[in-house]
């Protein structure tokens, strides 16, 4: 409710909340023991973008999100938050409304937020997307329960189960 209000008197701002979800495993219908062991997953990480949308005079609070999965490479490091944060404010620039002109940027405080890196970057990136980083908040990991990008996480597990499931069609169609 805060972030709506304070949203609301500044429309030129957008909160970008960053999350990792747990590793994406590799899944199929049917799977063996064999198949099963050893998974190592693929990094998946997900920003939600809280933004005003002006139309006309009145002000509507939008959400956007903006995933990545990184294909071939596990890591959930440094470099590969760099690099996806990076990615973030340049579609932000790019693909929201033009009156956004300033973040405030909220993870948990899981280790690859909580480097040295990151806060000292993340100002250059947001300028060389002409925007403004106001503000970084860590919230401790996991502290308030689950954020909005963790809803949406679900959603799309949802969305890959289903896909999975009518793959079961198609293994009993080769046999």
């Amino acid at each position: 409710r805060e972030a709506n209000e304070r949203l609301q008197r500044d429309p030129g701002l957008c909160i970008v909340i960053a999350d990792y979800k747990m590793k994406i495993e590799p899944s199929q219908h049917r799977e063996s023991t064999v198949e099963h062991y050893g998974k190592r997953g693929i990094s998946y990480h997900g920003c939600c973008v809280a933004f005003i949308e002006k139309e006309g005079e009145e002000r509507h609070l939008r959400l956007r999100y903006f995933d990545t999965v990184i294909e071939g490479d596990a890591a959930q490091d440094i470099g590969s938050t760099l690099s996806i944060v990076e990615d973030v404010l340049m579609r932000i620039r790019h693909e929201m409304p033009q009156h956004v002109e300033s973040i405030i940027f909220q993870s948990d405080n899981a280790r690859t937020y909580q480097n040295l890196c990151l806060p000292l970057m993340i100002g250059e990136m947001a300028a060389a997307a002409n925007l403004f980083c106001e503000r970084i908040l860590h919230t401790e990991t996991q502290d308030d329960g689950k954020c909005i990008v963790d809803a949406h996480f679900q959603k799309v597990n949802q969305q890959i189960q289903k896909f999975v499931d009518s793959t079961e069609d198609w293994d009993e169609d080769a046999h």
